[in-house]
Formats: structure tokens, sequence, C-alpha cells
């Protein structure tokens, strides 16, 4: 039930980071293509708070993660994911599976 909604939105914030947070998700993406020949992270995890979400991609000897806040239903892509204690854990998904073509909707090349 969560898993689609749940990759809506971590495409959705994905597509909304910041350049800088673009450009280190291009560089684990080309990493990840010279191990596997795949333009993916294609495992993800979010965990989702009543503060926001925080997505983990993995792939081969390469990882990304990027935390949002929720703020009334806007995604705003902070630098970093604030502290543990200060979050309230609603439940994690770990079944997130993601294409070449999500990354590809991205326009990674053009960062």
């Amino acid at each position: 039930m969560h898993c689609s909604s749940n990759k809506k939105i971590a495409l959705e914030m994905l597509s909304n980071m910041p350049k800088s947070k673009k450009i280190t998700l291009k560089k684990a993406v080309i990493r990840n293509w010279d191990f596997t020949s795949t333009y993916a992270l294609p495992y993800g995890t979010m965990t989702v708070y009543k503060e926001g979400f925080y997505l983990r991609l993995e792939g081969t000897k390469c990882q990304f993660s990027v935390y949002a806040s929720d703020n009334d239903g806007t995604l705003i892509v902070l630098k970093k994911k604030p502290n543990e204690k200060f979050l309230n854990r609603l439940y994690v998904d770990s079944g997130l599976k993601f294409s070449e073509s999500d990354f590809m909707q991205l326009s990674l090349m053009e960062s």
C-alpha cells in the first residue's frame, strides 16, 4: 500500500534537491554504472517520520541518502538529516525499487 506513494515521494525529493545534492547523486549513479552497467541505484529504503522523509538509495559499492522535511505537504530538502532523537519515526519501507528510467527522468547529466 505505502510502496507506490513512497516511491512517488522519493522521486519528488530527488527532483527537488539542490544542485550540490544532485551532483553527489550523479557521482553515485556513475559509480554504480562503472560496476554494473546500470544507470541507477536500484534499492531504496524510505523511513517516514512525523516531521519528514529519509531516503537511502543503494547500488553496488555506492549509496546516497537525502532527508526532506514535510512542511504542510511541501517537501523541503535539507543538507543533512536531523538527529534521530528529534524525529518521531512512523514506519520504514525497505522495499523500494528504482530503474534506470527513474534516474533518467531526473536529468542528472545536466547537473
